[in-house]
């Protein structure tokens, strides 16, 4: 599944597939400077919910999110970073618009018409990527590992296989060691 968001809204993302960036695990930043492309590789926390919102079931789920139309991103690291590579990935403690009235002098606090800028914090990096982009797309990388659907197929099916096993009168088939 795949959208394009044409004012870059995260939020609007976020809301339509149902996962959010907070706690996210970054894999990889890939910066394409030709085309103006900035690609993370991530893990989100992916919802399911009922008709009426309630979360059935969260799991972490690869997906990629290509920001295009970059104007502009910087890396704000902690005066003592010392980059390490990691055997597993980054966390993202939060990817946010950016305000304002908060965002590093050198950095401009107006964007052009139909540019967004955010700000990403990594918890273990202690840094910020600050960018200003114009869309933002997002797909899936991987197939769900649960859905409310192979939960309910997975117990109907266990119960039919213990049902076989008893008998009418509730003792257990012998034969049946599982």
């Amino acid at each position: 599944m795949f959208t394009r968001v044409p004012d870059c809204m995260i939020a609007a993302l976020e809301h339509f597939f149902s996962f959010t960036f907070h706690d996210a695990q970054l894999y990889s930043i890939c910066a394409d400077f030709a085309a103006r492309t900035l690609t993370f590789d991530v893990a989100c926390m992916h919802r399911q919910c009922d008709s009426q919102g309630e979360v059935l079931l969260e799991e972490y789920r690869r997906g990629r999110l290509v920001l295009r139309g970059l104007e502009y991103f910087r890396f704000d690291p902690d005066e003592n970073l010392e980059l390490e590579i990691f055997d597993s990935p980054e966390t993202i403690s939060e990817f946010l618009a950016e305000d304002p009235d908060a965002m590093p002098q050198d950095l401009p606090a107006e964007q052009p018409d139909g540019v967004v800028s955010y700000r990403v914090y990594f918890f273990s990096w202690n840094c910020f990527l600050h960018l200003a982009v114009r869309e933002a797309e997002f797909v899936w990388t991987e197939p769900p590992r649960f859905s409310a659907w192979n939960i309910l197929e997975t117990i109907t099916r266990m119960r039919s296989r213990i049902a076989d096993k008893i008998s009418p009168v509730g003792d257990v088939d012998p034969s049946w060691q599982g």
